[in-house]
């Protein structure tokens, strides 16, 4: 009887263990969403405890195809992303879009209207 109160106990021990240790795994990752401003390529940063964890983060996806859009006015260059982010209506799903984006967020920036 002795035997299985000990198991019990150290089973609950267990178990809340390890949903603490979950608890701080989820609370201790951050995920930061990024778009280029010229491109429309987006990034996902994920980190833990601050540190960035490589193997967990999106670089370059181009959900919206905006960068082949970007590549065939520019004539084929590479762009040499200066990614930004995202803002809360979420990650722009068009060059015009994203363009009319950065111009408002520079006018904000300068001090300017930018509704």
């Amino acid at each position: 009887m002795a035997t299985t109160a000990k198991i019990r106990k150290a089973a609950v021990i267990g178990v809340v263990a390890v949903t603490v240790l979950l608890g701080f795994a989820l609370l201790a990752s951050q995920t930061q969403h990024n778009q280029c401003c010229h491109c429309g390529v987006q990034e996902y940063e994920r980190s833990f405890m601050g540190f960035v964890v490589e193997s967990w983060c999106e670089r370059e996806y181009d959900e919206y195809d905006t960068y082949r859009q970007w590549r065939e006015r520019i004539g084929g260059a590479d762009c040499l992303h200066l990614f930004l982010p995202v803002s809360e209506y979420g990650p722009a799903r068009s060059l015009e879009e994203l363009r009319e984006r950065t111009q408002n967020a520079e006018s904000r920036h300068q001090g300017g209207d930018g509704k």
